[in-house]
């Protein structure tokens, strides 16, 4: 409520048939023009009442609402007034008016703008005259929304559309400026003016707004002037300051150049002289070694003189011996002949005892090979009767294990399932509310994209925990893959930047490159199909120190619809005694001692989920250099399809038909509050119950429309609660909803999902809440358009775009020929700070969110040609 009261003044008003006529004038001639007037056109009774300052124009402000019309009016449900200012007893007065009033069988109501942010929905807005200082901030808020604006005593003309002024005598009058009016679409009554009102002179506006316009366009003139005269001198300064650079430069380069010669003369002078040197010593060592070899040859005749006569006195002896040798050696042969006879004998008893003594041998081998084998059947009995006891007691250590690990199972099984539930509780507020605020206007480009990394960084933890639960059912053989038709070119943007978050933090270069022209849509599983990409593109940034990881993606198949992906980075690489076991569970290859995050089930799942898809995956890597790991998996191309939503429906405001009451049903109050603040903006009305005694007590004192109701409370399960309301003569029918935030289902989980008219699985979207709505309670969304359209035209007229300067032109280029999109962003976040190339940054921003590199470089390559 304003703060301050404002003075009562009291005045006399004609009313005809509720509508007032203030007097205007002294003179009583305009009364009774003003009175005939009227009695034409209502043709009723007249009486006169005394009324104060804000009874007059909450009367006037009445019949504004009733000789106005807005685009709107066949559809619109009611009319809304917003106030803005200090003039209590006014506020009170059309609050007053409000209930007891209607404009063409509609309900008023009135709403407080002082502490609240800006109401764009509303259809009239008051001005108190203590807000005029503020004026133009306020009319540029609220201009183009097909607002009424009723301002106080402004003298800024330009900027009224209907003015109250108070002339001599105190009485209250007001000024139409027609234009303004008919800029923001709104038709007026003929009758208008004979109501108290003045229109103002058009031409005295337009031409105060000429002066106005041509004082600033002399000012900016006269800067433009001052500022080209900066260039001149900045290009002057920088002209002289490149010769000097010139110079000096040359100078370097005569002084390196004689420091260079220098140096390579001393250096041969020093080579040259050791060179000298070196044949100097060998010169000297060589006339010493010539001196030194004619006195060892001396020497060495010598000696050799001296053993040629001991030689032929060594002649003589031999040839005296040989013949001694001869004779010897002819008595040797004799002997010889003798012995060989008696060899042959001895030879001959020698095989004899051999073979006696192979039949003993063998004898007795036979006979210890018999003893043995009676021994060692008597101990293999033995042993069976110890083997049969111990089998007996495996057996029944064996049942007891059987029933740990069926226990273990289940227990992991429960485990699974309440960590779901506890996980995914709070993520269902983080998802739902970072959905909601990317929806609110006057958001920056900048909030805008940290809500949606909050997102998708929300949703990556939500794939994490699907990872744990994804390995559970694995193990369990309950797995299912899904067919759906889905935006190829989303997916890949999805999971393109939600990694490039981590690559930036390490300085990693992050590519994105297609390998071959890629379709719009595909059919798959889409959810499998991203957390295979993230699993594979988090692990080579998790791996990669420095250097780059590129993202390859394509049909390499003519003809057929194989899709293939490679991952390829510098990273640390795997070695080959551990490339055999990359895919196995809870495995982590990694030479690096820091601790590296994660599960261990990422490459055990992407690999399991490849093979379900009837795809294949491979890893080449190479130690020190880097890893490539890529699979190919049928997606079946399909023709263009409308896409979820056109652009001009992202945000629903509303709902058309009755009003529709909501009850949620939660143990959660985050979940309660959530929904609320989703439901009520649309105009639901939202009861919440935090167990099945207050939601069983809510039921039976009210009608409701629909039922959201969790399958875990404390004191009761989903199952038990619905079969309890369906006991409740008034809501047999009534649909419910039913939230579960497990993908692992028991028997009574399964029985409560198939029990309700729908059911949700947490945290579930936005989207997936509205659509679940709209099919269960048969309804029709309203949207808001409004804040699209001038996106849809920036996209589609070509004719308007402004492009930036040619060298920012050529960067963008050369960043889409790398395919480093992350830099364009960047590119286009500076650019869009200035309106002039508002259409270029929202066609940039389109090509590089569906990675069309080839667009990219055609639209800037026609303005750098």
């Amino acid at each position: 409520m304003p703060a301050k009261k404002s003075i009562k003044k009291t005045y006399n008003v004609l009313l005809f048939r509720n509508h007032p006529i203030v007097e205007i004038g002294v003179n009583w001639n305009k009364k009774i023009v003003a009175f005939v007037l009227f009695f034409a056109s209502f043709s009723l009774g007249v009486f006169a009442q005394s009324l104060t300052e804000a009874q007059v124009k909450s009367v006037y402000i009445y019949n504004f609402l009733q000789n106005m019309k807005w685009p709107s009016y066949k559809t619109t449900d009611g009319y809304t007034i917003g106030f803005l200012g200090n003039e209590t007893a006014v506020y009170d007065e059309l609050k007053k008016m409000a209930s007891t009033k209607k404009v063409y069988d509609l309900p008023i109501k009135i709403i407080d703008l002082n502490n609240s942010t800006a109401n764009k929905t509303i259809n009239m807005l008051y001005i108190s005259e203590s807000e005029n200082a503020g004026i133009k901030t306020i009319v540029n808020t609220y201009t183009q929304h097909q607002i009424l604006m009723v301002t106080n005593r402004c003298n800024d003309k330009t900027l009224v559309m209907i003015n109250f002024v108070q002339k001599d005598g105190g009485i209250i009058q007001f000024e139409i400026n027609k234009p303004n009016l008919i800029y923001e679409k709104l038709s007026i009554s003929d009758k208008f003016i004979l109501k108290g009102g003045t229109e103002l002179d058009a031409a005295e506006l337009y031409r105060k707004m000429e002066t106005e316009l041509q004082n600033l366009k002399e000012v900016a003139l006269n800067q433009q002037l001052v500022l080209n005269k900066l260039n001149t001198d900045i290009d002057e300064k920088n002209r002289q300051l490149y010769m000097k650079e010139i110079e000096l430069k040359r100078i370097q380069l005569g002084f390196i150049n004689i420091t260079d010669s220098f140096n390579r003369l001393s250096a041969e002078y020093d080579e040259k002289k050791q060179s000298l040197t070196a044949k100097e010593l060998e010169f000297e060592q060589l006339i010493n070694s010539i001196t030194d070899l004619n006195a060892h040859l001396s020497a060495q005749q010598k000696k050799i003189d001296e053993r040629n006569a001991e030689i032929s006195k060594k002649e003589i002896q031999i040839n005296a011996q040989n013949s001694l040798l001869e004779r010897q050696i002819k008595q040797i042969k004799q002997h010889k002949e003798k012995d060989l006879e008696q060899t042959k004998t001895i030879q001959n008893q020698y095989y004899v005892n051999i073979i006696a003594g192979i039949i003993i041998i063998s004898i007795i081998v036979l006979l210890s090979q018999y003893f043995r084998s009676l021994k060692k059947e008597k101990q293999t009995n033995e042993i069976i009767l110890n083997q049969n006891k111990m089998l007996t007691d495996t057996s029944a250590q064996l049942l007891v294990a059987k029933n740990a690990a069926e226990l273990a199972s289940k227990a992991k099984s429960n485990f699974l399932s309440n960590m779901s539930h506890e996980l995914r509780t709070p993520l269902h507020a983080i998802l739902g509310y970072s959905e909601k605020l990317q929806t609110e206007e006057n958001l920056n480009k900048q909030q805008i994209n940290s809500l949606a990394t909050v997102h998708n960084s929300g949703k990556h933890l939500l794939s994490l925990i699907n990872d744990l639960l994804d390995f559970g059912q694995i193990e369990a053989d309950k797995i299912e893959i899904a067919s759906t038709d889905f935006k190829l070119s989303s997916v890949l943007n999805t999971v393109f930047n939600i990694v490039l978050i981590n690559a930036q933090k390490k300085d990693l270069n992050m590519y994105f490159e297609p390998t071959s022209e890629l379709p719009e849509y595909v059919t798959g599983d889409e959810r499998r199909l991203k957390q295979i990409l993230l699993n594979l593109l988090s692990n080579a940034v998790k791996y990669t120190e420095k250097g780059e990881v590129r993202f390859k993606v394509g049909y390499p198949y003519a003809g057929k619809n194989i899709f293939r992906a490679e991952i390829e980075d510098t990273g640390e690489g795997i070695k080959p005694e551990f490339l055999t076991g990359i895919f196995d569970a809870f495995v982590q290859v990694s030479s690096n001692k820091n601790y590296i995050e994660g599960t261990g089930l990422g490459l055990s799942i992407t690999k399991k989920f490849v093979e379900l898809m009837n795809g294949n995956i491979s890893v080449v890597s190479v130690p020190e250099k880097g890893s490539i790991f890529a699979f190919e998996i049928p997606l079946e191309i399909i023709a263009s399809t409308n896409e979820l939503g056109s652009i001009g429906k992202i945000n629903i405001i509303g709902y058309t038909g009755k009003s529709k009451s909501i009850l949620v049903i939660d143990d959660t109050a985050l979940n309660l509050k959530f929904l609320t603040d989703i439901l009520e903006p649309l105009g639901f009305k939202v009861l919440t119950a935090y167990n099945s005694n207050s939601a069983i007590e809510i039921l039976s004192e009210n009608s409701i429309d629909l039922i959201f109701l969790d399958y875990l409370l404390p004191d009761s399960d989903g199952l038990s609660i619905l079969k309890k309301i369906r006991t409740l003569s008034n809501h047999k029918e009534t649909p419910i909803i039913g939230n579960t935030a497990a993908t692992i289902y028991k028997a009574g989980q399964k029985a409560f999902i198939d029990a309700c008219t729908d059911h949700l699985i947490k945290p579930f979207s936005n989207k997936s809440l509205f659509g679940s709505i709209e099919k269960t309670l048969n309804l029709q969304w309203k949207y808001n358009t409004d804040a699209n359209e001038e996106l849809n035209n920036a996209f589609n007229s070509s004719a308007e775009i402004i492009f930036p300067p040619a060298d920012i032109l050529k960067q963008i280029n050369a960043y889409a020929e790398h395919g480093a999109f992350a830099k364009i962003e960047e590119l286009v976040q500076i650019l869009s700070s200035n309106k002039e190339f508002y259409a270029f940054c929202s066609r940039i921003s389109k090509l590089t969110a569906n990675f069309d590199d080839d667009g990219i470089m055609a639209l800037t390559n026609n303005k750098t040609d």
